[in-house]
């Protein structure tokens, strides 16, 4: 007989009992004799489900005890997994501290009373929900902190005084709300948001907006800013108590803090970033440069073209000079798409400044063909200016130089191509390079012109 041919729990008892006498690590190499191997850290239990590998990472996540996991690999193995860690923590309590526990066990019963969840299956899936938030929303560290404290080898921090506070207490309206938030439970969310006395209050997630838009709930961002809305924060009796919602610091609603969520989880529609952005331009003032610099390069970053075009859309303070930096990360993408963004919208230099400001520079100080294109197709200004060289080299040092001349320099023939193509002047043919691609492109258009 072989071993997946036992029944399920013989096979599950025989794996613990490896797992326990030869130690995790061991245990863990056991895993490549599996066909079906998964050598990530991160486990996907479902896709494992009845086989050696994943009988062997299920037992050790969920049945092995504190000590044989204190080890950093063993450590990391949690963290990567810690949403099935906490749920079976949850489900049956042992070598951890249970303030998180008893929080979220009460946050799932009162899921369980107010949704009348009764079986079994139903309720599992419930708790598996909110164990699957928490760590999105605390961040997977910090809920491994909360179940066994600071670890004491390598020194790591301990929660701050007001999330301990918030794991500790008894559960709360906001503790109701991020658990109506992790099932997606609009209407009762709606009803708990009209209980709350205020913005501001310890809380075990990120506020309601953050943990929606975490969860990529839509719905249930426009909930939270329909109550927002009800609220008639726009009335100016009512200044300070907007203040207090949505520009403070310690709000649960802060709205450019929610904004920059909303483009770092990358949602490609990019309907709640406009959602979000909607509900800033109705209640706020324009926004600063320097949140709108810092929204520009989390998109550019998190290569969110979507939550790129809303935020270069939205009206901006003037006078504002846009950094040459936004432009040139946007070059550095590879994508057009950023590029393109970023010349219809912002006020980008293209026929004035200096080699690290005007825009056909940058597009070729970066290499990217696509984006020297799309700067060219708005101006061509810029193909017969010189500005100042801070190049090192020393026959280009303080020197003035054109965009082909430091496409040359740079040994980018694809640049030069492109530049050559959309009439470029070019340099006297001593100074080209005495041979190669580059030359023969010259040469070619020397004899055309």
């Amino acid at each position: 007989m072989l071993l997946l041919d036992l029944p399920p729990e013989m096979f599950q008892h025989i794996v613990h009992d490896l797992v326990s006498t030869i130690g995790i690590r061991e245990a863990w190499k056991l895993r490549r004799t599996c066909r079906k191997f998964y050598p990530e850290y991160k486990i996907i239990y479902a896709n494992l489900s009845g086989t050696f590998a994943g009988e062997i990472a299920h037992d050790i996540v969920t049945s092995q005890p504190k000590e044989q996991l204190l080890g950093w690999r063993e450590r990391r193995l949690i963290v990567a997994n810690i949403p099935t860690y906490l749920y079976n923590r949850v489900k049956v309590p042992f070598d951890v501290d249970e303030p998180l526990l008893r929080k979220v066990k009460g946050m799932a019963e009162y899921l369980y009373k107010s949704l009348h969840i009764g079986t079994e299956v139903q309720r599992n899936a419930t708790l598996m929900k909110i164990c699957q938030m928490l760590p999105k929303t605390f961040g997977n560290e910090k809920v491994l902190t909360a179940l066994w404290g600071p670890h004491p080898q390598h020194n790591l921090w301990d929660l701050v005084p007001d999330r301990r506070a918030a794991i500790r207490g008894e559960i709360n309206g906001w503790d109701k709300l991020a658990a109506a938030v992790a099932v997606g439970a609009h209407d009762l969310a709606r009803d708990l948001l009209k209980r709350i006395p205020g913005p501001v209050a310890s809380r075990i997630s990120r506020g309601p907006l953050d943990d929606a838009i975490i969860m990529q709930d839509s719905k249930m961002v426009r909930v939270v800013l329909d109550h927002l809305r009800s609220l008639e924060l726009k009335k100016a009796a009512k200044r300070g108590l907007k203040k207090k919602y949505l520009t403070s610091v310690d709000s649960a609603f802060h709205l450019r803090h929610n904004i920059s969520t909303s483009i770092q989880e990358s949602q490609a529609q990019g309907d709640i970033t406009q959602a979000l952005v909607d509900l800033y331009e109705e209640l706020l003032p324009l926004p600063s440069h320097e949140d709108s610099r810092s929204w520009l390069a989390a998109a550019i970053e998190h290569r969110n073209v979507a939550a790129l075009s809303i935020i270069s859309s939205m009206p901006y303070r003037t006078p504002w000079k846009v950094p040459s930096a936004l432009f040139r990360e946007a070059c550095r993408t590879g994508g057009r798409a950023y590029v393109d963004i970023l010349l219809d919208n912002l006020p980008l230099e293209f026929d004035k400044g200096s080699i690290t400001t005007l825009s056909l520079f940058q597009a070729v100080r970066t290499g990217s063909v696509p984006c020297a294109e799309a700067v060219l197709e708005r101006s061509k200004t810029a193909l017969s200016m010189q500005v100042r060289s801070n190049l090192r080299t020393k026959s280009l040092r303080d020197k003035d130089i054109s965009a082909l001349e430091l496409a040359i320099h740079r040994g980018d023939a694809a640049m030069v191509k492109c530049l050559l193509d959309n009439g470029s002047p070019y340099p006297p043919p001593e100074e080209w390079p005495k041979d190669g691609e580059i030359r023969d492109l010259l040469r070619a258009a020397a004899d055309d012109g």
